[in-house]
């Protein structure tokens, strides 16, 4: 595998943009040999990435209309859990449709943002027949208009029954720490037939609420209804860990490392830390785990360990959409 070829990098990264899209957090990967020198020997990456909001209870097959013939605006609540538990830059959603006719859906809007404690904790209060609906007001912050009001034509956007949203003007930064409250509003399809978004039906907490306008005044509820809904995020970086290198004694005296290129793109980070082990006292030739170092971000404090490795975090500039890279590693040393 020719890693210094980037077809065969954009590779790697659509076979794992696949593993991820069926839930996975991760991917471990044990590439060797690869080089000091070679170009993008290590390097970020600022791609989409998915990831599956849905209850582990749901129904396949089991829907609710809210894309449908009717005006509608409801608001949608995704546990800190599933949106991953950790701040994520989101980019995207799309609904899993249990049933779909490509229909057009004119003022499209949405909004996201995170949910106050009342509704984190006991999610959207009323019924399925006394509630008020959809408010700002169960927002903890001011939300994020993600996409402005769109004639959202569904046609040629269902991809293995997930339903592509409207492309997003305004990214939403998710903060890992508090519910998501989805807010959509549509002018309806006015159609005959309605489309249907995958739901658990009987979920713990009230997850739904609406304000159908196919009446006058509108319907409004509250519902135990949670939403199969993808989103994407943007990747914050990447992480590397080495094998070990076998410097040959237990004695090296270590410089600093050397890294090139020396300087990454404004607003981009490259941070480095070791690990060093001594050799195994039966059989030098391979390291003695029992002896491993914390992890240091002086190389130099190992200079009495025979084998050393290292682990990188490369931090990405997600406003401008740019990546750290490392052609070249190199550790002085010599022996005292």
């Amino acid at each position: 595998m020719d890693l210094d070829d980037p077809v065969v990098r954009s590779r790697v990264v659509a076979s794992s943009a696949a593993v991820l899209d069926q839930g996975f957090q991760g991917i471990h990967f044990d590439f060797e040999p690869v080089h000091s020198g070679s170009a993008g020997f290590l390097a970020g990456v600022v791609t989409d990435t998915a990831f599956i909001a849905a209850s582990p209870s749901q129904q396949i097959g089991t829907g609710v209309n809210l894309f449908g013939i009717s005006p509608i605006h409801f608001q949608n609540y995704y546990t800190v859990t599933d949106m991953g538990a950790r701040p994520r830059t989101i980019t995207s959603f799309s609904w899993r449709a249990s049933s779909f006719a490509g229909l057009t859906y004119p003022n499209t809007t949405a909004l996201m943002g995170h949910a106050n404690d009342i509704v984190s904790a006991a999610g959207f209060p009323g019924s399925s027949t006394t509630s008020t609906g959809p408010s700002t007001s169960f927002f903890r912050d001011t939300p994020v208009t993600v996409f402005q009001p769109v004639s959202y034509n569904t046609t040629g956007q269902n991809i293995a029954n997930y339903v592509l949203a409207p492309k997003f003007s305004k990214n939403f930064a998710f903060d890992g720490t508090n519910p998501v409250i989805l807010d959509i509003a549509h002018g309806g399809s006015g159609g005959a037939t309605n489309d249907r978004w995958q739901v658990d039906a009987a979920y713990a907490l009230q997850t739904c609420t609406y304000a159908n306008f196919a009446t006058t005044p509108s319907t409004n509820g509250s519902q135990r209804w949670y939403f199969d809904t993808k989103f994407t995020y943007l990747t914050p970086g990447a992480e590397a860990q080495s094998l070990y290198y076998d410097l040959g004694r237990d004695d090296a005296r270590i410089l600093p490392q050397q890294i090139v290129p020396s300087t990454q793109p404004q607003g981009t980070t490259v941070t480095f830390i070791w690990q060093g082990a001594k050799s195994d006292t039966q059989n030098p030739s391979i390291p003695d785990l029992s002896t491993l170092t914390p992890w240091l971000a002086d190389v130099r404090q190992l200079a009495t360990y025979r084998y050393i490795r290292f682990r990188v975090q490369l931090l990405n500039n997600l406003t401008t959409k740019v990546a750290p890279s490392v052609d070249t590693l190199t550790v002085p040393f010599t022996y005292k």
